[in-house]
């Protein structure tokens, strides 16, 4: 989660909330593509929710979480159809 240093810079409380949602998704799930949108995608109610940062960085964030699950588009369709690899420590024979 790239995104997720910007975070830090932002607001570090909302960035850990983020963060939070985004590991224990990608723990419960094994997807690393779902936890990172939903993370990224709890940063900008985070921030009305805190009272950080000015409209103008709601807006940016905003924007970068749309562009998130933009990029993330072909995960979203195998996540659908159940084709997404899941995350594994283990090495794949």
């Amino acid at each position: 989660m790239a995104a997720g240093a910007i975070f830090i810079v932002l607001d570090w409380r909302v960035a850990i909330i983020s963060w939070g949602a985004f590991i224990i998704i990608t723990a419960l799930t094994r997807y690393v593509s779902l936890g990172a949108m939903i993370g990224a995608a709890l940063f900008p109610p985070g921030l009305l929710v805190f009272g950080g940062g000015n409209i103008y960085e709601f807006i940016a964030v905003a924007m970068c979480v749309i562009l998130i699950i933009v990029r993330h588009k072909a995960n979203i369709k195998r996540l659908i159809t159940g084709q997404e690899s899941k995350f594994s420590f283990r090495s794949q024979k």
